[in-house]
């Protein structure tokens, strides 16, 4: 007969989404290791967040119990609760309503275990998918079924090059999502049933030449490009050279996949950001005609709303202003992949 600690299942040996690379040393950065001698050491220290990550699994058990090892024991932000910074989030596949939220497994330190009751809703198809956190690392993640029952990987139907590849700030990390599943890009990715790739990092998506080199390795469906927060600061040479520059790039290395720009949106009325949107819209309409059909914008005036209820500091999005920035962008890809395929 097995013993309790038997019949706990590794995570990883499941099906894992959400990574551009897989020779990763630990089993969810989000960078390959060889990036660590490349790109800014910020982007690295973040790539070792969890942000997107997911795994998928199936079961026919009643009771799940779930351990997670977090890499750091700052649990929460000041802006930003534990749920969103350290937790995990449970789906499941509803029959009529597709992926759906069932729990979100809290955080109480570095080591971690939540046992959840399945409902018979849940049961019925038995397919499972947990986000893993946006905001800290694991370093394992193990899964346990009562009454014996198995724990599988449940194997996504994907399509070739069906994902997306998100690069950007702590918007898409996921600040300020209050869970894993309400970033933007976990948001999109359910609406449109495909992998996405989040490679957002926070304070650090400054299309560095390093750093789209790197993501220039992958071969997605789209590029998603929503870097314009962290660039701000940027004289306007520098940052339309970055811009023009990872265009080039991208465009040289994937001649047939669109390029979605995303411009930044706030509710802090101090921050300026007419002028940035401007200069990346105008950077982007100076590619050659031969690229206008597969590049696109998201206009930052679209992402959160007129109420000044989007947000937790002004900037960031809170749950509310992360769907409106999820819808947007949403129905751009909804045209653009469309339209290139």
């Amino acid at each position: 007969m097995k013993t309790e600690q038997e019949r706990w299942v590794d995570a990883h040996t499941l099906s894992v989404s959400g990574m551009g690379w897989t020779e990763a040393t630990q089993p969810y950065t989000r960078l390959p290791n060889r990036a660590m001698t490349r790109v800014p050491e910020s982007v690295w220290s973040l790539s070792r967040h969890a942000a997107g990550v997911y795994v998928s699994f199936q079961t026919r058990a009643t009771v799940l119990s779930v351990r997670w090892s977090l890499i750091s024991s700052a649990l929460s932000m000041p802006h930003m609760p534990a749920t969103g910074v350290s937790g995990l989030d449970l789906y499941h596949q509803n029959e009529r309503r597709g992926w759906t939220f069932l729990t979100n497994l809290r955080p109480a330190g570095v080591q971690n275990e939540s046992r959840i009751a399945l409902p018979p809703s849940a049961a019925r198809t038995g397919a499972f998918r947990l986000y893993l956190p946006l905001y800290n690392g694991v370093s394992s993640v193990q899964l346990m079924a009562n009454n014996g029952q198995s724990i599988e990987a449940l194997e996504e139907s994907e399509r070739p090059r069906t994902s997306i590849v998100v690069y950007g700030t702590s918007i898409a990390q996921g600040g300020c999502a209050s869970r894993p599943g309400n970033a933007w890009p976990s948001m999109t990715g359910r609406d449109l049933n495909r992998p996405i790739v989040n490679l957002g990092f926070s304070g650090s998506g400054r299309m560095e030449p390093e750093v789209v080199d790197l993501i220039a390795e992958l071969d997605p469906a789209c590029f998603v490009l929503d870097c314009v927060p962290n660039m701000g600061d940027l004289q306007q040479e520098m940052f339309c050279t970055r811009i023009k520059n990872a265009a080039a790039l991208l465009i040289s290395r994937h001649p047939n996949t669109p390029l979605l720009f995303v411009g930044q949106d706030t509710q802090n009325t101090s921050t300026h950001i007419s002028v940035v949107n401007k200069w990346q819209q105008d950077t982007v309409a100076s590619l050659p005609e031969t690229r206008r059909s597969k590049v696109a914008f998201v206009r930052g005036v679209e992402l959160l709303g007129a109420d000044n209820e989007g947000t937790v500091d002004g900037v960031h999005p809170n749950d509310l202003g992360m769907r409106r920035q999820a819808d947007a962008i949403t129905s751009a890809l909804r045209r653009l992949v469309t339209k290139a395929r």
